[in-house]
């Protein structure tokens, strides 16, 4: 069956299950790898790149952004054959597709920005029959710092040596580095790893160093840097025992943030199937409750209003995509609203706020907490909340057994009781479970069309049904055959 969505076919099956949505309907063409593939190989081009010199291989969708009804944003890895040279380079691409009609004022706006050459392709286009403006890599609609920022030049002469002279010595240069993106989110943020050798002059000693320096969109990098600081220089006043990445500097004129590079592997990459990885868990808790435990104030404070009012956002967002959902959603959104009225005065506590497996950090056993850009005053149950509901999803992702799932869970909260002053009460836990598994978990799973796509919203709300119980009932999270029941 061949399908047709603005003019472009669609032939075999598409790469990410599409959302049904009126104001998007070129979401079929944009999230079909395939077809891309051959829209960017008639557009991207100039005239000295043509054709039958450089032909795209492959195109891959990296990442996705997706606004229902306004806009998409999807993030591609092209790979690129040259005839000719017989070579094979990749490309990165950012497309930002628009609501019908809307698409001219933002490229009439897109025109006026500054942008640079990149290695293959021109800096921008635009597909109006698709609603479509196309960025190739390091060009960006929001980052101005990123063609520095991923330019060895700019990082050996410009970004870099005053950092390097400040940490280490004035003598300290850079001799070599090597650049890798390890995380791009058009329009948001990059972050970059830089691998480097220094040479210094008075001692000729060499030393390897590795360092993250991440840029974001005007004006959203300063205010955690300066929170991140705040936090770094108390646990080191206190001797407090949390693990932290080092910070090095923030470059206010090209919102870069520097810190020092962390070795060992993130506590997502560890096999959650292997007989150690409960006991990786356990340190987990008692990172988070040592970073739960530092008395400090911060400019953003979460409360209970401001998760209800993400559940009334949430129900909006799922609902106009999984129309079929409705009826459940609803109930448990309603459910979790009577529920919060009810919740009672709770402990505060400084909160990651933003916390799953991908921001710890192992190295032999030891725990480092990492991207804490997001941190707050909050219930300490917000950050154990979101930690188990990260676990339930990756236990729907992966398949896993549910009695292991269990044991995780079962574990992590055991420990951090363990660890912490404050109780953790059974009832309130379940709450901010079912609250993250819908804001974060299914919302994500909506808005980023990954991680089992549109059926993995409907069990994701499901769970959170489930594990909210009715507005008479609890489930005790430790020990309990409810709990088993649940999963």
């Amino acid at each position: 069956m061949t399908l047709r969505a603005n003019g472009a076919n669609l032939d075999g099956a598409l790469d990410h299950e599409v959302p049904c949505d009126d104001a998007l309907p070129q979401l079929a063409v944009v999230l079909n790898e395939c077809v891309m593939k051959d829209v960017f190989q008639r557009n991207l081009f100039g005239p000295g790149d043509t054709p039958a010199r450089l032909v795209i291989e492959n195109c891959e969708i990296t990442r996705v952004r997706y606004k229902p009804g306004k806009i998409c944003t999807i993030c591609y890895r092209l790979s690129i054959h040259d005839p000719r040279t017989h070579h094979e380079v990749e490309q990165t691409v950012s497309a930002r597709v628009y609501a019908s009609g809307a698409s001219a004022a933002e490229w009439s706006k897109a025109q006026s920005q500054e942008v640079v050459t990149p290695s293959i392709g021109i800096a921008m286009s635009y597909i109006p029959e698709l609603d479509l403006i196309i960025w190739v890599f390091p060009n960006d609609r929001k980052l101005k710092a990123l063609p520095k920022l991923t330019s060895a030049i700019c990082l050996k002469n410009e970004l870099l040596p005053e950092i390097i002279s400040a940490k280490y010595s004035p003598a300290c240069t850079i001799s070599d580095l090597a650049i890798d993106i390890v995380n791009y989110v058009p329009g948001y943020s990059c972050t970059v790893r830089v691998r480097l050798e220094l040479q210094n002059r008075d001692t000729n000693e060499i030393r390897s160093l590795v360092v993250y320096g991440k840029t974001y969109a005007e004006g959203q990098g300063v205010a955690s840097f300066l929170e991140m600081q705040k936090l770094a220089a108390f646990n080191a006043r206190e001797r407090g025992q949390l693990r932290l990445a080092e910070l090095l500097n923030y470059d206010r004129e090209h919102q870069i943030f520097w810190q020092i590079g962390l070795p060992g592997r993130t506590l997502f990459e560890h096999d959650m199937t292997q007989p150690n990885f409960p006991v990786l868990l356990e340190s987990m808790a008692s990172a988070l409750s040592e970073l739960h435990a530092i008395p400090l104030a911060y400019a953003k404070k979460l409360e209970v209003h401001d998760l209800t009012v993400e559940l009334q956002g949430a129900r909006v967002l799922l609902s106009r995509s999984r129309p079929s959902l409705r009826k459940d959603l609803d109930g448990v959104i309603d459910r979790l609203q009577v529920q919060a009225q009810s919740l009672g005065a709770q402990p505060v506590a400084t909160l990651h706020g933003d916390l799953h497996l991908k921001n710890f950090i192992v190295e032999e056993g030891a725990v480092t907490l990492i991207d804490l850009e997001d941190l707050c005053r909050g219930s300490p149950l917000q950050d154990i909340g979101s930690c188990i509901a990260f676990l339930l999803y990756r236990g729907l992702v992966l398949e896993l057994a549910p009695w292991l799932v269990e044991k995780m869970i079962v574990v992590f909260v055991e420990r951090y009781q363990k660890q912490t002053s404050w109780p953790v009460p059974a009832n309130t836990l379940n709450w901010y479970v079912a609250t993250a598994l819908i804001n974060e978990r299914a919302v994500r799973c909506l808005t980023r069309l990954k991680g089992g796509g549109l059926d993995m919203v409907d069990q994701l709300v499901r769970l959170a049904s489930k594990v909210a119980g009715d507005n008479n009932t609890s489930h005790a999270w430790i020990g309990s055959a409810e709990w088993s029941a649940i999963l």
